[in-house]
């Protein structure tokens, strides 16, 4: 099965950080990445545990052949009600990946 990524896929990727290089006696520094996944599409949830795990085992996976891992999460953003025209904080399921 191949994924096709769409625009609401593409900005499900709300973050990207990187933590500093962790520094222990005897050991290799060590660079954390983070992504963050939102999973709504508008008020909606948009992204099934099914296409979740296409998206693992077809993009993320073969991508980061030395290990990852992720876990369920929960996040609020500050999103624009066109209708009240006015931010409002919303909260939504995500997925989090971490690479290390």
């Amino acid at each position: 099965m191949r994924l096709k990524l769409t625009a609401p896929a593409l900005l499900a990727v709300a973050f990207l950080s990187c933590a500093p290089a962790i520094h222990s006696a005897g050991m290799q520094d060590v660079v954390t990445e983070r992504l963050y996944f939102g999973r709504n599409i508008g008020t909606a949830l948009g992204v099934t545990d099914s296409a979740w795990a296409v998206f693992i085992n077809e993009v993320v996976s073969p991508r980061l052949p030395k290990g990852f891992t992720f876990w369920a999460a929960e996040g609020d953003w500050l999103g624009f009600d066109r209708a009240r025209w006015q931010y409002s904080k919303e909260r939504q399921p995500a997925r989090r990946l971490t690479r290390a």
